[in-house]
């Protein structure tokens, strides 16, 4: 191989070539070069280069002997190489250490390079510390890697921890610099087991009707480097089976073949979700040795999942080309909720609140992207209310507001990549066009913002409830089905678009593969069942007349009868991929929603007048309960709703609120009319037939007409019982139950003795009669929750700003009114109040103590000099075994007094042993505060209840119950 050795000894030393690449320029198998190369004890590419910039750097350094290295790097990279500010420090640092071993100094960079790989990775020294070891220990296993099987639930970041994988192989012996990665989701084929085995092992030609010529799969795509087989149980079992010859010699055949054998050298790593006993061929589990388990988010530490939050905005930050600020209360949720589809959702649920953000900032003509918590998901609001979020670790992550910038550098996340919660940043590129379309259109900000947020609240759901199918092109599509059904769907398609002209090329594919699978069904004598055609010959009259057409063009060419629920089903993919809809032009919809049957036979009165079928008629049955009746009403207006909104006309009961409860769920604009007869009706659509009417006009115009609309505000008059507050959610009684946990968490910080009702908005009895209800018995101070039930003489408190100081504001602002309020209870915060803690010494106790209270915005960093100073004066040791440490009211933002029982007492002042510590932080203006406070505990009968109090909360109650009213 003489050939080999000139051609080593002619190559651009600033740019060796990788084994691959000589074997490709000379037209010779790879292998030769590297057993060649490995013979002659020749390095590989990256050695060799090493050797060459190392003898270049060391002869700038003697030249240069102060030479930093940061200049080093900068005059490397001018004579033509590419390293890095870590590897010209290594390079100086082996040049001022000359005795060193040139090979453990190439060694130790190569694992100084191998571990940045991974130290990409959130958690890679916590969470993940033990799955990057099983990790680096598979790629390291010679030959050429042990094969390996990721294991863990959706989202947990099984593909990115595989291309880490990959990225680490390119630095070992085991792989070249140029070793493949070919990624391959076995969901993609899961319904086609033939096209999906065609696309990973390869096809002969003639191995199945349509296989023309011979092609290579994803096998032969990987081979030198590392397959990835995504959602692997999807796999069928003979796919797994094939699987062994590589596994086990490194032999495969592709589809067709019977003899011949393929040599491949890969390794593979498989993922996969599911359970792996019952999931995956017990012989293919035993084939794969190494399993790494990837930990969900829940399991995963606050810290990393603080990283990740700020990581995916970063992301967007990137995207949007924008920098954005995110507040402490949004943080918050983010870090608390529960997230099912962990981190890959995570990242989803950023994205949509990033996208919510901008349509705002848009819309505003505001150039900075504010995400406040108005603009997460409802689920992730609902999500966060029974945690605790008065934890001092999660204080220590949400204490303030955040500003992601542009150039701010963070470790990667690891996420699925390809996996359903993704979105890439066509978001950001919709919402730009389509709010500079709507505008120049003469749409107000108004306007804007409702058609926008419902086209992004579908495609959102559309995201989340579509598989990705793959691309492929005609000339592929017709190996996979055949030429015969190829060539009659240029008939049928040419066909569709005399009568659908914007037909979409979706059609073409989606039912090619139909046909194949149903022209397979019936040669096999199956049945075809459609649950949907009754529907269909009722409401897509038009394209099943067109699908019977095109079904007797399948039924001449294939020879075969198609039964009418095929045809059925050939009407539907008319109706999905044909915009001819999007043409007719857009009127308010009017829908009738009654209890018993009037609404229906109301609706077709009116039609009937009127020659149209404009008004649709919803019936609710007596026993049926509101949500049932809430679900049938958003499933049809969301079928039937053409861009103008919807006016409702409902006659009585929890009916009245459902034009919010809709417009929450879906965006689309909703006006209630608080009445329905025959007249009203027929009024309403005849002014909503007519093209140029928008919903504001339909609605007022039935007021004008003397036909009385809705809503009017409601009313209770306010009274001297006990006080209460209401919670309430849109989506049930759960929910609000969720609400009002929380909202007793903040109202027992304010105010102890008031008292909070959760309703669901879907209650069976009404909202109306349930708030009726709570107001026989108690004062209602305001509603808190998820929409507004619209009460004039009460305030309502949306759970958004709850989060952030102007609900908590308000909310403490309504507090205070109440009659004989104890003012010591704001100076009071159940997360300052501890049991059984452990100090060592007096020191360790305050340092603990007033870092609560820094971490909580309670001082500055400084006040925690103002309390040694303060005991330096005189040790603050007070009657009955109690410490009352306090610092300089400068440093103080908000007066509080953090308490802690002590397990065991603690030597305070030399002589003198506690075992409680009152730490106060108050300001000039707070006597009133204290005064009320020393006076409790001057008395030793109410300090030793206080001391055998049970739990923090029976001590809060205790010490409010000693005070006087108003001090």
């Amino acid at each position: 191989m003489e050939i080999i050795d000139q051609f080593l000894k002619n190559e651009n030393q600033k740019k060796p070539l990788s084994d691959r690449e000589i074997a490709d320029q000379l037209g010779i198998n790879r292998e030769k070069v590297t057993e060649y190369r490995k013979k002659h004890g020749i390095p590989n590419s990256r050695k060799r280069l090493y050797s060459r910039i190392k003898t270049d750097a060391f002869g700038l350094m003697k030249a240069t002997p102060n030479l930093s290295h940061r200049e080093l790097m900068r005059q490397l990279n001018e004579n033509g190489y590419q390293i890095s500010r870590q590897i010209a420090l290594s390079l100086k640092n082996e040049f001022l250490a000359p005795k060193a071993s040139t090979e453990a100094n190439l060694e130790n960079q190569s694992q100084k390079v191998e571990s940045n790989v991974f130290s990409k990775l959130i958690g890679y020294d916590r969470s993940l510390k033990i799955q990057i070891n099983q990790a680096q220990a598979a790629i390291l296993y010679p030959p050429k890697g042990m094969h390996t099987l990721l294991y863990g639930e959706s989202g947990v970041g099984k593909s990115q921890l595989a291309e880490s994988m990959y990225a680490y192989s390119l630095k070992t012996e085991n792989f070249d610099s140029d070793s493949p990665f070919v990624a391959f989701n076995c969901a993609d084929y899961a319904d086609n087991p033939q096209l999906l085995l065609s696309q990973l092992f390869g096809y002969v030609k003639g191995a199945f009707t349509g296989a023309s010529q011979e092609k290579d799969g994803m096998i032969a795509a990987a081979d030198g480097g590392i397959l990835f087989l995504d959602e692997v149980h999807r796999l069928p079992s003979e796919g797994q089976e094939i699987l062994f010859t590589i596994l086990d010699k490194n032999t495969y055949r592709k589809l067709g073949e019977t003899h011949s054998e393929r040599k491949v050298n890969i390794m593979i790593i498989a993922a996969t979700t599911e359970n792996l006993e019952s999931s995956l061929l017990k012989t293919f589990r035993r084939r794969i040795p190494m399993v790494i388990e990837l930990p969900p988010l829940q399991k995963r530490t606050l810290r990393e999942r603080y990283q990740l939050i700020r990581q995916f905005f970063k992301e967007e930050s990137t995207k949007i080309n924008k920098d954005i600020d995110v507040e402490k209360s949004t943080i918050k949720m983010l870090m608390t909720y529960d997230c099912p589809g962990n981190i890959g959702q995570l990242r989803s649920d950023i994205q949509v609140a990033c996208a919510r953000a901008l349509l705002t900032s848009m819309i505003n003509k505001k150039s900075q992207i504010h995400v406040q918590p108005s603009d997460v998901a409802n689920h992730v609001k609902i999500g966060i209310l029974d945690k605790n979020l008065h934890d001092t670790k999660l204080l220590k992550y949400t204490s303030q507001s955040f500003h992601f910038t542009l150039n701010e550098d963070t470790p990667s996340a690891a996420v699925e990549t390809g996996n359903r919660y993704e979105i890439s940043d066509w978001i950001y590129r919709f919402i730009e066009e389509r709010s500079s379309t709507l505008e120049s259109n003469g749409l107000t900000a108004q306007e804007i913002n409702a058609v926008l947020s419902r086209e992004l609240e579908q495609r959102f759901e559309d995201l989340s409830t579509t598989p990705n199918t793959p691309s492929i092109t005609k000339t592929e599509l017709k190996n996979l089905v055949g030429a015969k059904i190829a060539s009659l769907l240029d008939t049928c398609q040419s066909v569709a678009q005399s009568y659908f002209p914007d037909l979409e090329n979706s059609f073409y594919f989606t039912l090619g593969i139909h046909i194949s699978a149903a022209y397979e069904r019936l040669v096999q004598g199956k049945e075809i069942y459609n649950p949907h055609l009754k529907k269909v010959k009722t409401e897509y009259r038009d394209e099943f007349k067109v699908a019977k057409i095109l079904g007797e063009i399948i039924q001449k060419e294939l020879d075969i009868i198609l039964p009418e629920d095929e045809i059925g089903f050939i009407a539907m993919y008319l109706k999905t991929f044909s915009t001819q809809s999007a043409r007719t032009l857009s009127r308010v919809s009017v829908v009738i929603l009654t209890h018993g049957k009037v609404g229906k036979s109301i609706a077709e009165v009116v039609n009937k007048l009127l020659s149209t079928d404009h008004a649709i008629g919803i019936e609710m049955s007596l026993t049926e309960s509101p949500q049932i009746a809430l679900e049938k009403t958003i499933k049809k207006i969301r079928e039937i709703e053409n861009g103008k909104g919807i006016a409702l006309l409902v006659d009585m009961g929890s009916l009245v609120i459902f034009g919010d409860l809709i417009t929450k769920e879906l965006g689309i604009p909703v006006r209630v009319v608080n009445r329905v007869d025959t007249l009203m009706a027929l009024e309403a659509v005849r002014r909503a037939i007519l093209t140029e009417s928008n919903l504001d006009e339909v609605v007022e115009g039935l007021a004008d007409a003397k036909v009385p609309a809705l809503s009017m505000k409601k009313s209770i008059s306010r009274n001297n019982l006990p006080k209460a507050i209401v919670s309430i959610c849109m989506t049930g009684e759960g929910a609000a139950k969720k609400i009002e946990n929380f909202v007793n968490e903040v109202v027992k910080r304010l105010n102890h003795s008031i008292s909070v009702f959760s309703i669901g908005m879907i209650s069976m009895a009404g909202i109306d009669f349930e708030i009726q209800k709570i107001a026989k018995n108690f004062d209602i101070l305001a509603f808190v929750g998820t929409i507004n039930p619209e009460y004039e003489t009460i305030p309502y408190i949306s759970i958004e700003s709850l989060y952030n100081n102007d609900g908590l504001t308000k909310l403490e602002g309504i507090l205070k009114q109440v009659q004989n309020e104890t003012v010591l209870s704001d100076i009071l915060d159940d997360r300052l109040i501890q049991f059984d803690c452990m100090y060592h010494d007096k020191n360790e106790a305050i340092e603990d103590m007033v870092s609560q209270l820094e971490a909580l915005g309670y001082v500055d960093r400084n006040f925690l000099l103002s309390v040694y100073r303060r005991e330096s004066i005189t040790p603050t040791f007070f009657k009955g075994n109690i410490a009352m440490p306090h610092g300089l009211p400068a440093h103080v933002n908000h007066p509080v007094i953090a308490i802690a029982r002590l397990k065991r007492d603690i030597l305070w002042d030399g002589k003198n042993k506690v075992d409680m510590i009152f730490l106060i932080a108050y300001k000039n203006n707070s006597k009133k505060y204290f005064k009320n406070f020393y006076r409790i505990l001057l008395n030793q009968s109410v300090i030793k209840a206080i001391k055998s109090a049970e739990n923090p909360a029976s001590m809060k109650d205790l010490i409010l119950e000693n005070c006087e009213p108003n001090q």
